[in-house]
């Protein structure tokens, strides 16, 4: 009888260790970080949702139009990338994270254009328009990697690690 009390008694504390080593490592699971080309993806959200509430607030969604048309290429490519990030860090949960996401920086995004005031905004955003369809290609990434943007989605960059990584972080910085 005394073995069955023992052997119970040490399965419940197998169970009970087994189960505090899983919810630790949930709390101490790493910081969500995005490497460098990941970091270009999500500023393009915030760039992507400003630019949507602007053309819906100030009326310029002609110019937005167009410069979805002129960018498709790599606003298409940083969708890819947004998805590929959200995955990477949630798994399952990843579709869901990323609605709640984009859903965040519209509403960031509209409550930015309240506080600022709608005359100001509108000729700030379309200034915007104008400069990225007149810069081009190379204008639009520079603006994607204005460090206000990455302030606006708050996730932070991943330590550059890799050779890989390091050269990407190093085209990136060399075209500010």
């Amino acid at each position: 009888m005394a073995s069955i009390r023992t052997f119970r008694r040490s399965a419940l504390s197998g169970t009970i260790f087994a189960l505090s080593s899983v919810l630790s490592l949930q709390t101490t699971a790493a910081p969500v970080c995005a490497k460098g080309h990941e970091q270009l993806a999500l500023n393009t959200s915030v760039l992507r949702a400003e630019l949507m509430v602007a053309a819906l607030s100030c009326g310029i969604q002609p110019q937005y139009n167009a410069f979805v048309t002129k960018f498709e290429g790599a606003l298409t490519e940083h969708g890819y990338l947004l998805r590929a990030f959200f995955q990477r860090q949630y798994g399952h949960s990843a579709e869901q994270r990323l609605n709640r996401f984009v859903t965040r920086l519209a509403n960031d995004e509209s409550r930015r254009s309240a506080e600022v005031g709608r005359a100001p905004y509108c000729k700030a955003s379309s200034q915007l328009l104008q400069q990225l369809m007149s810069d081009g290609p190379h204008g639009f990434r520079k603006v994607l990697n204005n460090p206000t943007l990455s302030v606006r989605h708050g996730i932070s960059a991943c330590e550059v690690t890799s050779r890989v990584d390091r050269r990407l972080h190093e085209e990136s910085a060399a075209l500010e």
